[in-house]
């Protein structure tokens, strides 16, 4: 993450890239993954003792202040608020109490604004929330051709949609059609049903990792895996909220569906975790079912001797 301020690539006034060796590699992808391993180690790194200021929440709150900020500074206030969403999901899962929430979140808040607006990079986020109000009618010198023309694929699907390839939006007309704004594209070609569907994927999705995750060996493997499941929630519902002007334009990337070789390599990742999790929960639950069996056995033979 510091190395992207010295030897990053910038690209559209937001400096979060790496290139090695001709490859591009964003670390922020790789710092939400980190965020929740780290998260999910120190609350349980003390075993069943309770999770006090001393003993999980200050690592906590200092692990995700820190990955925030650097973050933030290379513009991707996407990839802040997902971090910022998971790793306090998790904590309060984990057992922080939430009045250290309130405390230590109104003091992060505020000298995270504090920074923001002396080293100049709120700007931009100003603009977009203005732009988001009224994308058909901004203020000058503010540009929101890219919502709008989301606007116009989704609305150009209707009900059953144009047909696979058939979108007009995607020939020079709506930038970033194969990363960020991929799902408009799929709405203008499949439709609202199209849409609803890969809604409803998402959904399932995160409810079977969520219920793999609360059959989990141990509680770390549980926090882990809801961490996993609800980043891909997450990150799906800014996306889909973004590209139908929800909430204000800001570059993030549909799980699974977006071109983007950091973020389906982190992602790939993740799912590689969490079935993991789901194989290790199935054989704990065969070898409960075998001890299960032999004692049934051992019971019959010694109730026939």
């Amino acid at each position: 993450m510091l190395m992207v301020f010295v030897i990053g690539n910038s690209e559209n006034g937001a400096q979060r890239w790496i290139s090695i060796a001709g490859v591009s590699f964003q670390p922020s992808e790789l710092a939400k993954f980190t965020a929740i391993i780290l998260i999910s180690k120190y609350l349980t790194r003390y075993g069943d003792k309770e999770i006090t200021f001393k003993n999980g929440t200050w690592q906590c709150f200092l692990i995700t202040i820190f990955i925030s900020i650097l973050i933030i500074m290379e513009k991707h206030i996407s990839a802040t608020l997902i971090v910022v969403a998971i790793c306090s999901i998790i904590m309060i899962i984990g057992g922080v109490k939430l009045r250290w929430f309130v405390l230590l979140g109104t003091v992060g808040g505020a000298g995270l604004a504090t920074l923001l607006l002396l080293s100049g990079k709120f700007g931009y986020a100003y603009t977009r929330i203005i732009g988001w109000l009224d994308p058909f009618n901004p203020p000058e010198g503010i540009d929101t051709y890219q919502t709008v023309q989301s606007i116009y694929a989704i609305g150009s699907g209707g009900i059953f949609g144009e047909g696979i390839g058939n979108s007009r939006q995607k020939f020079l007309y709506l930038p970033e059609t194969e990363n960020d704004f991929i799902f408009s594209i799929f709405c203008e070609e499949m439709g609202l049903i199209g849409a609803l569907i890969v809604i409803a994927l998402f959904i399932w999705l995160v409810f079977r990792g969520v219920s793999v995750s609360l059959n989990a060996k141990d509680r770390y493997g549980t926090l882990v895996g809801i961490g996993i499941s609800l980043q891909i929630g997450i990150q799906a519902a800014l996306n889909i909220c973004v590209v139908t002007n929800a909430i204000p334009n800001t570059g993030i990337s549909l799980p699974f569906f977006s071109h983007g070789g950091t973020s389906i390599m982190v992602l790939l990742a993740e799912m590689g975790v969490l079935l993991s999790i789901s194989r290790s929960n199935y054989r704990v639950a065969q070898e409960k079912h075998n001890n299960m069996t032999a004692q049934a056995e051992t019971d019959k033979e010694t109730e026939e001797e």
